[in-house]
């Protein structure tokens, strides 16, 4: 009968080494690949975030001031605001952009108490968007209205509200009133009771191209984040006086500048504050963003990063990145 061999203590402690060696490759490996994986998730989010709020936000200003094919820089007297509180903050469509320069504690001018509706109040530090434009397309008339003061014929009411805002027009005159009922005909009515009259100024027609275009007063803010996170915050947007929306998670700073036409050249000859616009005609604006990761310790020191022409230092190991971009009024140009 042959004699059975086993391994060695030395053949045993060997391939123990070999193993533990082998292991602790592996667990570095897969360790380090866990690691990279969170920086570049963490960095995906911020760009997404970042594309996502930028996107949101150029569409608006962009659109600002938009009332179908009426050119109000061409004819600005055949705008008429039959609104019957056209100075409140949600129906001056006049005052087509707008915003709120962020000092400390307070901003200038001072914030209405308007902006942050449903608990989301704008963080301190941070500037406040306003535009105002459409929130929908334009709807055509669907026949001629017989007196100014019947209710305005349409094939499809998509995007009106009842206690809306929104403006009648063809290319040569334009109206902005409330509506204050959507009747199941597509007739919709401008009555007095939120409205100056119930009459408008011209008998609009669909032979000459008249629409009505749903508008809004639009804010744009930052504030603590819809999750309740301690420390987040979000980008937040707001029509007229309903509840803002949370656009963007990890949003930690917005700063705005002005871009004014100085010259009439239809070009930004200039950037200011929003404090500095006074009765100058903007016609661009630059939005800086600051974005934050919202997993924390993904890089191995604080990060030094510039904002809005500053340096500045990350208070913990998130992640930070800046974005910024400047976009054009398309309604402002001729």
């Amino acid at each position: 009968m042959r004699r059975q061999r086993g391994y060695s203590i030395a053949e045993l402690l060997i391939a123990l080494a070999v193993g533990l060696v082998a292991i602790g490759g592996i667990s570095m490996v897969m360790i380090s690949s866990a690691g990279l994986y969170r920086v570049s998730d963490g960095r995906a989010r911020i760009q997404e975030h970042s594309r996502f709020s930028l996107g949101m936000m150029e569409q608006d200003i962009r659109m600002a001031g938009y009332m179908g094919c009426f050119n109000a820089e061409m004819f600005p007297s055949r705008f008429v605001n039959l609104v019957r509180d056209p100075a409140d903050f949600e129906n001056a469509y006049a005052l087509l952009v707008g915003g709120h320069e962020a000092g400390a504690s307070a901003w200038s001018p001072a914030l209405p108490a308007a902006i942050g509706q449903g608990g989301h109040a704008p963080v301190a530090g941070s500037d406040v968007l306003v535009v105002r434009g459409p929130t929908g397309r334009s709807l055509p008339l669907s026949d001629t209205m017989n007196t100014t003061s019947v209710p305005i014929p349409l094939a499809s009411v998509d995007g009106l509200e009842v206690d809306g805002l929104a403006i009648v027009s063809d290319c040569s005159y334009a109206n902005l009133f409330v509506v204050t009922q959507i009747p199941a005909d597509k007739k919709i009515v401008h009555a007095a009771s939120k409205n100056i009259e119930a009459k408008l100024t011209r008998v609009f027609s669909n032979t000459q191209g008249a629409t009505v275009t749903p508008v809004a007063t639009i804010s744009y803010f930052v504030a603590a984040a819809g999750s309740g996170v301690a420390g987040r915050r979000s980008l937040w947007r707001q029509e007229n006086l309903k509840a803002a929306e949370e656009i963007a998670d990890g949003v930690e700073q917005m700063q705005l500048e002005y871009g004014i036409d100085t010259n009439a050249d239809q070009l930004a000859n200039q950037f200011v504050a929003a404090d500095g616009i006074g009765a100058a005609r903007v016609v661009a604006i630059r939005v800086s963003l600051l974005l934050k990761s919202q997993q924390a310790n993904l890089v191995r020191t604080a990060q030094t990063y510039n904002f809005d022409g500053a340096a500045a230092t990350a208070p913990d190991k998130r992640m930070y990145t800046p974005f910024s971009t400047t976009i054009a009024l398309r309604n402002r140009l001729n």
